[in-house]
């Protein structure tokens, strides 16, 4: 990831951070279409069911080479990320379970009740506009 990092700061240099921007803006959208099962999809195809973004890449006459680079660089780190995506909110559920029901049979202070009664609620609150993994996890459970 530190060499795309690198990349990126090179193509905002040649061709502007407002055009890196958008393209990376489109990439962060579409995260979610890839298709983990073969990270190595280069086959001419016609386009796969959940990978649109490698298909975009392969593709769109309207993408240059850099832009090219910048979604197979996305793709490839979407693609590594995908097993933690796909196991967060059992890990975070179940970690969270353990945790409150350890702390519930330490003989904590009303002082640290509270502490704790606080932190729990900050972590287990619905979120407005994504799912907050620990409250569903949590629930789930």
């Amino acid at each position: 990831m530190a060499l795309h990092a690198d990349r990126i700061k090179l193509f905002e240099e040649v061709f502007g951070y407002h055009q890196v921007e958008i393209l990376l803006d489109a990439l962060i959208a579409l995260k979610v279409y890839v298709d983990p099962g073969d990270p190595f999809l280069e086959k001419d195809v016609q386009p796969p069911t959940r990978d649109i973004l490698g298909f975009l890449r392969r593709k769109s006459p309207k993408l240059e080479d850099w832009q090219r680079e910048v979604l197979l660089m996305g793709r490839r780190e979407m693609i590594y990320f995908w097993p933690l995506m796909e196991t967060k909110i059992i890990n975070e559920g179940w970690a969270t379970y353990w945790h409150t029901r350890i702390l519930r049979e330490m003989a904590l202070s009303e002082e640290e009740s509270i502490d704790f009664a606080c932190l729990q609620g900050d972590i287990l609150k619905p979120l407005e506009r994504e799912v907050n993994p620990y409250f569903l996890g949590y629930a789930l459970f």
